[in-house]
């Protein structure tokens, strides 16, 4: 089973839509971010995917189904815990992993609320 950071999160996933080929992430903080099954099967840390001693991935990328999905998304510890579709392997996302690596900069969890906006609001 892939494991990440383990500590529970500030940033915390409170839930997922799941999509033909990715899965949107909602944070506790607000925001959201798209993640891509494959990329995150990819980078998945499992001792079966990923060698410890190494730094690098026991399977190459070309060799993940183009079709691959989840059986199952579990939130857990504000982190993601998803069974794949094409094995009988789970990973496990850590949140903060999760919000660094997102690759939709303008999603990633806000650090605070956003502030009202009103007409006589002045732009910061």
């Amino acid at each position: 089973m892939g494991m990440h950071d383990t500590r529970l999160s500030s940033q915390g996933v409170i839930a997922t839509d799941i999509d033909t080929g990715h899965l949107t992430v909602r944070w506790a903080k607000g925001g959201a971010a798209r993640f891509h099954f494959q990329w995150l099967r990819d980078n998945c840390r499992s001792d079966h995917r990923f060698d410890r001693k190494t730094g690098g991935r026991k399977a190459l990328t070309e060799s993940i189904a183009a079709d691959l999905g989840a059986k199952d998304i579990q939130i857990e510890n504000g982190g993601l815990r998803i069974a794949w579709s094409d094995e009988e392997t789970e990973s496990w996302f850590d949140p903060d992993w999760l919000a660094k690596n997102a690759y939709d900069p303008g999603d990633r969890p806000s650090k605070t609320r956003p502030e009202p906006r009103g007409p006589n609001t002045p732009a910061r």
